[in-house]
């Protein structure tokens, strides 16, 4: 989580949600619902980032999201998640990256080692001076 981070988690019988305002990167666990019938159901794990809904079952992604919506953007490390806005959607893959566009969401292709670094504290150049 960076500074100045809002973050609210909730917990009821069929999901988890966590409503942020600001920048986190989470590592989610596969959770299962009780188990009834013969095919456990896995129990959703969803960010609420304003206008924008990121449903993930179990993976490492990286949310920002402040008040502008123009500065949203998610990046998935691993797994699969599915970011909302509105009435529409996009499935991001590991190495992808949602954000908005004149206020539509948009995906793009990112460099992970990249971004992998400056997660873990490390600058990364791209170009000799």
């Amino acid at each position: 989580m960076n500074a100045k981070t809002q973050l609210d988690y909730y917990e009821v019988d069929s999901m988890r949600e966590v409503r942020l305002v600001g920048e986190a990167y989470f590592e989610v666990a596969k959770k299962y619902l009780p188990w009834e019938g013969e095919v456990p159901k896995l129990k959703p794990f969803v960010v609420q980032a304003g206008k924008i809904n990121i449903s993930v079952l179990g993976t490492h992604f990286y949310v920002k999201s402040t008040k502008n919506i123009e500065d949203f953007k998610t990046t998935l490390y691993e797994g699969k998640v599915r970011v909302r806005q509105g009435d529409r959607q996009i499935i991001l893959l590991p190495g992808e990256e949602s954000y908005i566009k004149l206020g539509q969401i948009e995906r793009r292709i990112i460099d992970l080692d990249a971004r992998n670094a400056l997660k873990d504290g490390y600058f990364v150049f791209n170009s000799e001076i």
